[in-house]
């Protein structure tokens, strides 16, 4: 008796013995799971990735991409006279389209003020122009209007205020002129195909207040400071890919840039520059090439009634630009510098006028002025590009 409840009593030691190993492992087992599930979670990665990445040795790097664009500005456009009652300008500019619509982006220097109907229409020595001109611009291909030359303020603020209006009019975007300190601090900053490109654009003074402004109202016109565009470029250097320069500076009818210019290019490309567009001088003047950047100094007239030597010889000046982004660097370079050369001819019936002024590639012209598109290449220093109509 006393032999079969010991037995039983070991059994019953043996049985909860069991199971209390059962139960144990049991824990054991979950923890081991939970503690699997967390690591996969806080690390976010699948283990096979983490097998593939041991096994090959490799970094997982991304792949460069590069973007490139083509940024490009057209000279004075400046309506004399003769050219201020065609009541369209589409036909002037229509023998260049295709040389225009050949880059991304496009700025033009629009020299007399379109300040339309709000005064009467006026050629030289204070322009007035018919907003018209703005709308072929803009069905050509220009992407910006650049307002800051020395016509600025030739019937003062409200004709500048009048051309802005007409501009905003079009839909298209200007520089260099504003209508408030407000807009003035505005940066001018635009995405080309995935490049963001910064354009500032100064004048060296005008023709009525020279140096000043009116009372209060420097916004109104960009006046060429040096210590003043350094701090902008340096600023605008932050904020974009690429930092476009636009100066109206120069001696006119000289084509040769002048040692004031030269330096203050060294300046402005050092700080922050990556192109710069001139004009003013109403002529061609070099191309020259200053720590990387290319200073165009000045890329004549585009469209003007101008009638001495030179003037009626102008062109599309172009840079190429890359931005190569690896991960979330990058890095944009000017890679090349063109120039289409152009000219004005006289010779088309418009609106009652027996000869109106049109723009057409200068090959096509052959010798405009006696300047070919010979003399205009060695004289930039910079090659032309292929275009359908060049």
């Amino acid at each position: 008796m006393k032999k079969r409840k010991l037995k039983k009593h070991i059994k019953k030691r043996l049985f909860l013995a069991l199971l209390f190993i059962n139960v144990f492992a049991l824990v054991m087992l979950f923890v081991f799971l939970s503690s699997k599930r967390d690591t996969v979670s806080e690390t976010n990665e699948p283990p096979v990735k983490k097998v593939a990445a041991e096994q090959t040795g490799q970094e997982t790097t991304e792949e460069p991409s590069a973007q490139t664009i083509t940024v490009g500005m057209i000279g004075d456009i400046l309506l004399h006279d003769a050219m201020l009652h065609y009541g369209n300008y589409d036909f002037a500019f229509e023998g260049v389209k295709e040389p225009l619509n050949d880059v991304d982006f496009l700025i033009a220097n629009q020299e007399s003020m379109p300040g339309d109907r709000a005064f009467p229409l006026a050629g030289y020595p204070k322009f007035n122009s018919p907003k018209a001109i703005l709308h072929s611009l803009k069905n050509v291909g220009v992407d910006l209007i650049a307002l800051a030359n020395n016509h600025a303020l030739d019937l003062g603020e409200a004709q500048m205020i009048a051309t802005i209006d007409n501009v905003k009019e079009t839909g298209l975007p200007y520089v260099g002129a504003y209508t408030s300190y407000d807009d003035q601090s505005t940066l001018r900053v635009f995405d080309v195909e995935g490049v963001s490109v910064g354009v500032l654009a100064y004048t060296y003074g005008t023709n009525v207040y020279k140096q000043q402004h009116p009372e209060g109202k420097s916004y109104l016109v960009n006046i060429l400071d040096e210590e003043r565009i350094v701090t902008d470029l340096k600023e605008m250097k932050k904020e974009v890919d690429l930092v476009v320069l636009s100066l109206h500076w120069g001696d006119e009818y000289v084509m040769e840039q002048n040692e004031g210019q030269r330096e203050l290019a060294k300046t402005f490309a050092r700080a922050g520059a990556d192109v710069i567009f001139g004009h003013h001088p109403h002529v061609l003047q070099p191309h020259e090439t200053i720590e990387g950047v290319p200073v165009f100094y000045s890329i004549g007239n585009f469209y003007s009634a101008m009638p001495w030597a030179g003037t009626n010889i102008g062109g599309i000046a172009r840079i190429t630009a890359t931005k190569v982004t690896t991960g979330e660097t990058s890095v944009t370079k000017v890679e090349e510098a063109n120039f289409f050369p152009t000219g004005v001819i006289r010779d088309v019936p418009m609106n009652g006028q027996a000869n109106a002024f049109r723009i057409l590639p200068l090959r096509q012209i052959g010798a405009l002025e006696g300047y070919d598109a010979t003399f205009v290449e060695d004289l930039l220093g910079v090659p032309s590009w292929t275009d359908a109509s060049n």
